[in-house]
Order: structure tokens, then sequence, then C-alpha cells
């Protein structure tokens, strides 16, 4: 065998060389199925992850209320935030927005309900009192409000905001976007 060998080096070397291309291409394929295939493995991990903290809100604002001063009508108006989810809220920002007057889309005024980055909301706690607050001008009639939330999971990694209007359309997006009233 080993003369077979000795006379036939060269091909015994082609055949070995061959065998090693071979081998080394199902190997770069059987590599690749297993990027890909871990590659989706940590995706859907990452998707449930953020599905298990995602925040679930309740957002409450009574339609602003007109009351007739001395000096002219106010608008007061209660809001109410609610974590209605299973995990913890880090509760980032909160406003209300009145459009008024007869031009409601040139006049209106921005008030913070909430702006601290360190309120969590524990599930079914709510903010812990309702907020009553009067528009700083006099208006003659109150026509719009929407409510912007901003909030993320404890740890800062799933930001998500809120939207709300007085259609009572209640808008999720994930990331912190701008409300588009």
């Amino acid at each position: 065998m080993l003369d077979w060998l000795n006379v036939n080096y060269g091909a015994v070397q082609g055949i070995a060389s061959f065998i090693t291309v071979i081998l080394t291409a199902v190997l770069v394929w059987a590599t690749t199925r297993y990027v890909h295939l871990t590659h989706k493995i940590a995706s859907v991990a990452s998707k449930q992850l953020s599905a298990s903290m995602q925040p679930v809100l309740v957002l409450r604002c009574e339609t602003p209320a007109l009351i007739k001063t001395p000096n002219g009508m106010v608008v007061t108006v209660s809001t109410d935030i609610m974590n209605a989810g299973s995990s913890p809220v880090k509760l980032l920002n909160a406003s209300v927005y009145i459009m008024y007057g007869i031009h409601a889309s040139s006049n209106g005024v921005r008030y913070d309900i909430y702006k601290d980055e360190s309120l969590v909301l524990m599930p079914n706690d709510p903010i812990p009192k309702t907020m009553d607050w009067n528009l700083a001008k006099v208006v003659d009639r109150a026509v719009h409000w929407s409510m912007a939330v901003y909030c993320t999971d404890l740890a800062g990694i799933s930001k998500h905001s809120f939207f709300c209007d007085d259609e009572r359309q209640l808008r999720h997006e994930f990331g912190f976007r701008e409300d588009k009233r």
C-alpha cells in the first residue's frame, strides 16, 4: 500500500485537496445557515422582551370646562394617567395642549402635567392626584385638546409615546415622536 501511495502521491494530494475544498464549502454553508438562524432567534427574543416590557397606559382628559369669572371665561381641565400594564413604567414627560378661540390652529397653550425623569408608575397605580389647572388666558371658548405622554421601561430600553385627543383616539408609538396635531 505504501508503494502505491508513493507512486501516486500527486493524485492522492489532488484528491485530498478536492475533498478539503468540498468540506470547507459545506462548513461555510452550514455556518451561514447558523448565522441566519441565530439572527432570527435574537430578533424574536428582542421582540418578545420589548412586548413583555411594553407599557399599557390609560390617559384621561376631561373635556375642558369654561368657568365664567369677572374677567371673562377661564378653562379648567382635569387629567389622569394610569399604568394598566403588568410592569412598572418610568414617566418622562406628560403635557396637555389646548387650542382655543376662533382660529384654534394658531391659538393654543401647552401645559406640562409632569416633567421630571423620576416618576415610576406601578401597575394599576395612577399618578397620585388628578391635576386641575387653569388656562392663563381668558378665552371665548375652548375648541380642542390633545395630550402627549412619553415613557420608558425602568431600564430605559424601550421608549414609547402615547397621544390622546378630544376625539378620544389613543395612539401608541414606539420611540419618542412629536405629537402630530
